[in-house]
């Protein structure tokens, strides 16, 4: 019997009424690309994102994103075993990110961040760049994979299916290959943090530091 011990668990869900905004949305984020400067500097400085200039969960034109983004969270804490009480659910200053043809972004992560989650607003999903997952554990003497799967590889990509949410613990390495199409990748970034005049009180009741199974 193989149990799997510390997983790497990742979240993957649907919108089921995203068709009723892509259209909106993308065309209200090509036009704010020509108004709003350029966020934060990356990794890879040419990519245009709104970090810290414009915050979607301000503007109600994403409020049903925004919503169905917050409930998911919830309900992947609740999933896997965590206490809700300690998740703050107003998201912390999300984004918009519009990859070009050319655009990449490189591995990194979100610091002091409990959950990120990208969201797929809009892109051809054969040919838009695809985002990659890296798992938290270096293996410094890996074995020869015969049969790659979820249990053996270090690394897995999700295609960006318009409609589609990848929600992760901050800890999570990510990437965005290299954007191949004319046709722009558009998706959504939203950060969840600590409920912070919780995070004492969230320690104390939450479960016991070690599980075990008999």
């Amino acid at each position: 019997m193989i149990e799997n011990i510390f997983p790497t668990s990742i979240g993957v869900e649907w919108f089921e009424d995203h068709h009723l905004y892509e259209k909106q949305l993308t065309k209200k984020c090509l036009k704010l690309e020509k108004e709003v400067p350029i966020g934060e500097p990356w990794l890879q400085n040419n990519t245009y994102n709104t970090m810290g200039s414009y915050d979607i969960s301000k503007d109600s034109d994403f409020d049903p994103i925004t919503d169905f983004i917050t409930q998911k969270v919830k309900d992947y804490c609740i999933a896997m075993g965590w206490w809700i009480g300690s998740l703050n659910p107003v998201p912390r200053y999300p984004w918009f990110n519009v990859y070009r043809k050319g655009d990449y972004q490189d591995y990194h992560y979100h610091a002091n961040v409990l959950f990120s989650v990208v969201y797929f607003l809009s892109s051809n999903p054969t040919i838009g760049a695809r985002l990659f997952v890296r798992s938290p554990i270096t293996d410094c003497l890996a074995p020869s994979i015969a049969n790659h799967q979820w249990e053996n590889d270090d690394r897995f990509f999700y295609a960006p299916d318009p409609g589609k949410a990848i929600i992760m613990r901050g800890y999570v390495e990510h990437a965005v290959e290299q954007h191949g199409d004319d046709q722009p990748r558009i998706s959504l970034v939203y950060n969840y943090r600590l409920a912070e005049d919780k995070q004492h009180e969230g320690r104390l009741l939450g479960p016991s530091s070690v599980s075990s199974r008999s």
